[in-house]
């Protein structure tokens, strides 16, 4: 008998992969399943059909809502939409997972969750020596002013001169605070090691969790700060 897919349409930005990628690995521990991943702007092969009527797909962003839609019905298997896809799309979902952040009451095909999904679990390992920095960027619902960070940073620094800190950045990270950590990482030495997220791999940010016992982010990064709230820090 061919095995389940969970299929996931990604949009290629890292924090809504992260999400369809934690719900999907808590399902493959609990059955024994495949993950595809596939782009949001991908041609849907015929070859897919092969596992038609078993398994789920699964999207998060606004880029990712239709292909999980048309991949959906062409595989004949649920779709699940992580975040909220709209109230015009909500209701051809199968399921939407959305957080309490968004004001959305649940329903018949809605959970609501306790912040973003993501796929850490509780660290044992960490150290309350080790801490953790993520910094975000602008959006549309937060400004951005680099003099304030800098103050913020230099002040966290100052409070514990035995703490050693790790630091990235996001996507949305501008490149004048790029060069502002760039810079604190000149001058602090060991005690301040930044690295910029271009030249983070894969699962970098759950390593750190795993051993930082200490966590700060910036408050645009709701992700990140669930991240960090899973992992226990």
């Amino acid at each position: 008998m061919t095995r389940p897919a969970i299929y996931i349409v990604s949009d290629g930005k890292p924090g809504h992969l992260a999400q369809s990628r934690g719900l999907a690995d808590a399902i493959v521990r609990r059955i024994d399943a495949d993950i595809i991943e596939l782009a949001a702007d991908a041609k849907f092969k015929s070859e897919l059909t092969s596992r038609a009527g078993q398994g789920l797909v699964i999207g998060a962003g606004r880029q990712t809502y239709k292909g999980v839609l048309a991949l959906s019905e062409r595989v004949d298997v649920p779709a699940i939409a992580l975040m909220n896809p709209g109230w015009w799309l909500r209701r051809r979902f199968d399921l939407c997972i959305i957080p309490r952040h968004d004001g959305i009451d649940e329903a018949r095909n809605i959970i609501v969750t306790e912040g973003a999904i993501n796929g850490l679990t509780r660290s044992t390992t960490s150290s309350p020596s080790q801490a953790l920095l993520l910094i975000g960027g602008p959006s549309k619902h937060h400004h951005w002013d680099d003099a304030s960070m800098s103050v913020q940073l230099r002040s966290l620094l100052a409070r514990d001169a035995q703490m050693q800190w790790t630091a990235t950045g996001s996507r949305r990270t501008p490149e004048s605070t790029d060069r502002l950590l760039l810079e604190m990482a000149a001058e602090y030495g060991e005690r301040f090691v930044y690295t910029p997220a271009t030249q983070t791999p894969r699962g970098w940010v759950a390593r750190q969790l795993d051993r930082c016992g200490v966590c700060w982010v910036s408050e645009d990064s709701v992700s990140m700060v669930y991240e960090a709230l899973t992992a226990g820090a």
